[in-house]
């Protein structure tokens, strides 16, 4: 589940590779989606049917009627008996999480989403995992795989490492639905550092079957390094999430004015 050194040489999947890993049903979902945020339904008047619609966009009522379950479920379609289905505009609510910030997750992930721990065992540190904690290739460390869901679906699958001293303070009885970055500081080993990464990864088998996704479905995979205040790596995480629950969005500002502008990242 971490990505692999530079110097690997196993091919990687191309863009266009990745790309046929997305599956239909998501590539309709993702359009009906820009067009309910860019307003282009009105709330009030019904949409197409999804005969029109899976016409429109040549893919089997099927096909449209999964793209349309996902729109239900995050609350921007609502379907009235009799009436027809209606487009709702995004709300703060109803937006999905947002990659924009570090830590931003860790408090909504402990108060409303519950794990299922796969594995929690002391190991030999797998090479890359050795390399991004700065240890020695083959070094003790804890390896805690987990998949995390919320009220409608699983939508992560998190494989951590954490090397020694460190994994000496976690207790599987105790970890629970703590985010690990949280349990460490409670002990007394506090992430002062990271860094983080957004990549995409096709679902293999165990994860597919995890997020009850299929095989091979393209998947974010967000990578984070914590480091204590000596700047030494306490924490190895990486996540895998489903695309259609999660998505990457900041919000930037023009900073310069001059021929070739330069854009800057903006709290939210």
């Amino acid at each position: 589940m971490i990505p692999r050194s530079r110097s690997h040489k196993k091919t990687k999947p191309s863009a266009r590779q990745m790309a046929d890993y997305v599956p239909l049903y998501y590539r309709v979902y993702r359009l009906l989606l820009q067009h309910i945020r860019e307003g282009e339904y009105d709330e009030h008047t019904p949409l197409p049917t999804e005969a029109e619609f899976a016409a429109r966009f040549q893919v089997s009522r099927v096909t449209l009627r999964k793209a349309l379950e996902i729109l239900e479920a995050d609350g921007l379609v609502v379907r009235q008996r009799g009436r027809g289905t209606f487009a709702r505009r995004p709300t703060e609510r109803n937006r999905r999480t947002s990659f924009g910030g570090l830590i931003e997750n860790i408090a909504h992930f402990q108060a409303r989403t519950s794990t299922t721990l796969l594995r929690f065992e002391r190991m030999p540190l797998p090479a890359d995992a050795a390399l991004q904690l700065q240890s020695s290739t083959g070094a003790e460390g804890l390896c805690i795989v987990r998949i995390r869901r919320d009220a409608t679906s699983p939508f992560s699958f998190t494989t951590c490492y954490v090397p020694e001293p460190e994994a000496g303070l976690l207790d599987r009885d105790t970890l629970g639905n703590t985010p690990v970055s949280t349990a460490l500081e409670r002990a007394g080993a506090m992430a002062t550092q990271a860094e983080q990464w957004l990549s995409a990864a096709p679902a293999e088998l165990e994860v597919a079957e995890a997020l009850d996704v299929a095989s091979g479905t393209a998947l974010i995979s967000l990578t984070r390094v914590y480091r204590n205040a000596e700047g030494r790596p306490i924490e190895l995480l990486n996540e895998l999430y489903r695309p259609d629950r999660y998505e990457y969005r900041v919000n930037l500002s023009r900073t310069d004015q001059g021929d070739a502008p330069r854009w800057s990242q903006v709290e939210s």
